[in-house]
């Protein structure tokens, strides 16, 4: 591999925190992700629980449209579809109904939505209106039978023919919990480290304004292994140039 030289990396610090009030954190991050998103040319953020990542691609696609750089995308590498709509505890605001409710913005749509590495039990209407309503979708299934790089690349360019840029939120536990036992899903079945690994250089072709990492828990995983895979993906999607 090739590392590229240094960019110009800014932390921009924590993000406001509200326990117990999921309405008023949805309403701060996207407005605190919105400011970020205008002061910078593309966004890492670090989590945290996935119901983050919608008011996190909202405020991004906020900043999008206010540039006029065009439609935003999201990519949702998981086990899960994430795709409910209410939680009895929660309500609308949960870290499975995160991508319904990316789904329900104005102008998005499911033909702007794509999922990499499903492979848990889910509401078979949800995976049928998915589908019916043209979401890209490729499976464990898939995956096994095609090899992650084939089924990623179904997806992402699926989903960028009707859009300009993608954000791409990873949560972790679409990893088999061999390789990632540090999240709070039991996973068996998932993505290997390697395959894993192998999915920054895919996503360095592509036009990536943002990337989420979700549910990677330290203190489920005194070993660090978790925390390790996370923090080469990471390594691996900003600073390791793709093969010529």
């Amino acid at each position: 591999c090739r590392i590229e030289p240094p960019m110009s990396l800014v932390d921009f610090g924590d993000l406001h925190v509200y326990p117990s009030d999921p309405a008023r954190q949805v309403a701060a991050t996207t407005a605190e992700m919105h400011l970020v998103a205008l002061n910078s040319a593309r966004q890492l953020v670090l989590g945290g629980e996935h119901t983050l990542s919608f008011p996190l691609f909202a405020g991004v696609a906020r900043a999008a449209a206010g540039r006029n750089d065009g439609a935003v995308g999201y990519v949702q590498i998981d086990h899960h579809f994430d795709f409910g709509d209410r939680s009895v505890l929660h309500g609308p605001y949960y870290h499975g109904s995160n991508a319904r409710r990316i789904a329900e913005l104005p102008d998005m749509g499911p033909r702007r939505l794509g999922f990499v590495g499903a492979g848990d039990f889910t509401s078979a209407a949800q995976y049928d209106g998915l589908v019916e309503q043209g979401a890209a979708i490729r499976g464990m299934v898939d995956i096994r039978r095609l090899g992650i790089e084939r089924c990623l690349t179904d997806v992402l360019d699926s989903v960028l023919r009707h859009c300009t840029s993608l954000y791409v939120s990873l949560d972790i536990d679409v990893c088999d919990t061999s390789a990632a036992p540090g999240t709070g899903h039991v996973t068996v079945g998932g993505l290997t480290a390697a395959e894993l690994l192998a999915v920054p250089a895919i996503l360095r072709r592509y036009p990536v304004r943002a990337l989420d990492v979700m549910e990677v828990n330290p203190l489920l995983d005194p070993g660090g292994a978790t925390a390790h895979l996370a923090a080469r993906f990471l390594f691996e999607w900003l600073m390791v140039a793709p093969a010529s």
